[in-house]
């Protein structure tokens, strides 16, 4: 046996991490870089503070997980908004045990999935301080579905607001770019129009054109022809006339809410749409397009999406479309905004969209066409933007999921499935038709 080196106790006293009652230090394991992480402004003081910031440097400490300032940031994030939930508690919890479910429940909503699984994983080293229900829902990933048991449909009134928000998305998107292609639609045509008129329409011409913002030799962005024309960066021109993230959702949430069907099928539409009557703001018109629902299988997966005109009475909101109560002309106006992003991909999706962010190193490289994987933007995400609530005052936890089983319960139809699969799988699964179908039993069972 060759002999080693005798162990030793370390003759140095290792650095204390927490500073003062509020802040911490973390040294990089490996650069070795300081960064002070400060927890004050979070509305925990006492007890409860000494707790998250000894459980903090369990994570972040000489022997935690978290070695880099990246990791060790994005926890110190994830605990502070568990913090600031807590502060708005009545009564603002003084020990880990009293802290409620609903201040995590709340959190999850607030920060993406992977936040908050570094936040539960975080929280599990000490479970067995917290009160049972709340260790239990510490074994609950974020990311992971949840069963279709737990799954219920939004009330009446929280449909409402979902749809009148998305409505008024809708209709600011409409009110942004359509007059600027009807503008570039008369300027091509021969129209006259002021100097200043003509280089903005110009600027947004060749965008749509060469597909791509004008640019450097070495592929930077060119502002100045841009802000000459009156725009304030390349984004605000692209944004002009094209969609956004943001709106590519609020479409799809109006049209799911409108429909009754998956975004996975509305992502999958092509343009031109097929209009049965003479123009598309006939009242006997229909938009037919063809969709795809790889669930059905190889044979069964083409189908068509359909939405018929009604009388609607004129928006009120802009002199710029007819009513977005109506699915038909929510379709309509959907296959207009987006034509531009459709030249410039030279692809033949009904949802197009820009995204400045994606790298742009040569033309027709930023249009996006699918809302559900090719967005950061989830349901979820912009109803907290809009500060839409349930109805009981919490965050209102949306998704495509929620209002496809809201539509086909309440309507009790079908909607690219069987009557069957209707009963099977979503109304006898959606946990608020199930409250309601036990009532409505126990009444006639009292009444007999």
């Amino acid at each position: 046996m060759v002999a080693g080196r005798a162990a030793s106790i370390p003759s140095s006293v290792p650095e204390p991490r927490v500073i003062d009652a509020t802040t911490y230090l973390f040294i990089a394991a490996k650069s070795g870089r300081r960064h002070k992480i400060d927890f004050s402004g979070t509305g925990i003081d006492g007890p409860l503070l000494n707790f998250f910031l000894s459980l903090f440097d369990e994570v972040a400490g000489p022997l935690g997980t978290a070695r880099s300032w990246q990791a060790a940031h994005h926890h110190a994030l994830a605990l502070k908004a568990l913090m600031r939930n807590l502060s708005r508690s009545s009564p603002i919890p003084t020990s880990p045990e009293e802290i409620p479910r609903v201040a995590l429940t709340e959190t999850r909503l607030q920060i993406r999935p992977r936040a908050y699984d570094l936040l539960r994983s975080a929280l599990r080293r000490r479970a067995s301080e917290f009160s049972p229900e709340v260790s239990k829902l510490l074994h609950v990933r974020a990311s992971k579905q949840p069963d279709d048991g737990e799954i219920a449909g939004l009330s009446a009134t929280e449909f409402a607001r979902v749809i009148d928000a998305a409505r008024n998305d809708v209709r600011a998107t409409r009110d942004r770019i359509l007059p600027n292609l009807v503008a570039l639609e008369r300027w091509r045509s021969g129209d006259d129009v002021d100097a200043s008129e003509a280089r903005r329409l110009a600027s947004l011409d060749r965008i749509v054109t060469e597909g791509d913002l004008p640019r450097y030799d070495n592929g930077m962005v060119n502002v100045r022809p841009l802000m000459r024309a009156g725009f304030a960066n390349g984004t605000a021109a692209l944004f002009s006339i094209f969609l956004t993230a943001h709106d590519a959702v609020a479409f799809g949430i109006l049209l799911a809410a409108l429909t009754g069907h998956s975004m996975s099928t509305l992502e999958s539409m092509t343009a031109p749409l097929h209009h049965s009557g003479h123009t598309p703001e006939a009242v006997d018109d229909a938009v037919v397009s063809n969709a795809l629902k790889p669930r059905r299988g190889k044979t069964r997966a083409a189908m068509t999406v359909t939405a018929f005109n009604n009388r609607g009475e004129e928006d009120s909101g802009s002199d710029h479309g007819r009513d977005l109560r109506n699915a038909h002309n929510v379709f309509a106006l959907l296959e207009r905004l987006t034509a531009p992003a459709r030249v410039v991909s030279g692809q033949n999706h009904l949802f197009s969209w820009v995204s400045p962010q994606q790298p742009t190193s040569g033309p027709r490289r930023f249009v996006r066409s699918t809302v559900y994987q090719g967005t950061k933007v989830r349901p979820q995400s912009w109803a907290r933007g809009h500060g839409l609530t349930a109805d009981d005052g919490s965050p209102l936890d949306l998704s495509f999921r929620r209002i496809r089983l809201t539509y086909v319960s309440a309507r009790d139809e079908p909607v690219a499935h069987s009557r069957r699969t209707l009963r099977q799988t979503y109304q006898a699964r959606n946990t608020r038709e199930l409250e309601g179908y036990q009532r409505l039993v126990a009444g006639v069972l009292d009444e007999q």
